[in-house]
């Protein structure tokens, strides 16, 4: 099972991190279909990832926290990449955890965050154990960005910031093994 992932420290340069994450998102990884596990929403309604993956649409779910700084300096970049796609070829699904302790977050906090930071994607409410049922081992750090082709195969793992550019290059480029 390849997984590719990349941590850096936060003062590192945009360069580095836009280099490190291309070289990354341009390789293929392990194709893997979605975990069969349902998460809560902000409203507390219960919703099966398979209702977002595997729809016809590129999915990237992406593990954040309303504490963690490099979850918020990603979040406008993942606004404006969902807003300039959903309708047409991909989305963003947030999964939020408590940061740094990765468990289950309050519901309230989370949603003013949202609406604050006008996030317009959907977010579930996640914890720690359920990001290990994507079959990718514990989650290695926040943010961490799974990239899901529209049949539904994972098709790569990022863990550290990401950019609307590395998406896009990355659906651009996209080949699979």
């Amino acid at each position: 099972m390849l997984i590719f992932r990349n941590t850096w420290p936060l003062w590192a340069g945009a360069g580095l991190a836009l280099v490190l994450a291309l070289i990354l998102f341009s390789s293929s990884v392990l194709i893997a279909s979605p975990p069969d596990i349902a998460m809560q929403d902000l409203e507390g309604q219960s919703h099966p990832l398979s209702e977002y993956i595997g729809k016809g649409k590129w999915t990237f779910v992406n593990i954040w926290g309303t504490r963690c700084p490099p979850c918020q300096e990603e979040l406008p970049e993942l606004v404006r990449f969902h807003d300039e796609h959903k309708a047409t070829d991909a989305i963003v699904l947030g999964i939020a955890l408590d940061y740094p302790s990765f468990d289950k977050p309050d519901a309230q906090e989370v949603a003013a965050f949202a609406e604050e930071n006008l996030v317009d994607y959907p977010i579930l409410l996640g914890d720690a154990d359920m990001i290990e049922a994507f079959g990718t081992g514990p989650l290695a750090g926040m943010p961490t960005t799974f990239a899901y082709t529209p049949e539904g195969e994972l098709a790569a793992v990022q863990t550290g910031m990401i950019t609307q550019e590395i998406i896009e290059d990355f659906i651009r480029d996209y080949q699979p093994e």
